[in-house]
């Protein structure tokens, strides 16, 4: 009796897994880009495609970077010889939109509200 249960807890568990293999996947993850490296700009959806699995915001001199890269390029020794900044700041994230800017004080939302007037 045990090997008989044993049996159909073994099928019904890779029956299990193999249903969830074929389910189809989720929306794809999606980031931010800054196309002319400025903060502003940073409103621009890009859908992320080929291994790219997480979003990436770097900053440096002013300067902004946003996209979607590889999970494993998220390392600050690659990105410094990838991007050749001497000084700069990142954080990667996995969930879609996450690479905004870091909770912007008063003062900047208060600008941001002012220019989505104009």
């Amino acid at each position: 009796m045990k090997r008989s249960s044993a049996v159909l807890c073994l099928a019904v568990g890779f029956t299990l897994l193999g249903l969830g293999s074929s389910l189809p996947p989720g929306p794809p993850l999606q980031c931010y880009t800054c196309p002319d490296g400025s903060a502003e700009s940073c409103e621009v959806v890009h859908e992320c495609a080929g291994g790219k699995d997480s979003c990436i915001r770097l900053e440096s001199a002013g300067k902004v970077y946003a996209d979607c890269v590889a999970y494993s390029d998220c390392d600050f020794m690659l990105l410094a010889q990838n991007y050749e900044f001497s000084q700069f700041t990142f954080d990667c994230c996995q969930s879609s939109l996450c690479n905004t800017e870091k909770s912007p004080g008063p003062f900047e939302r208060f600008k941001k509200f002012i220019k989505s007037l104009f």
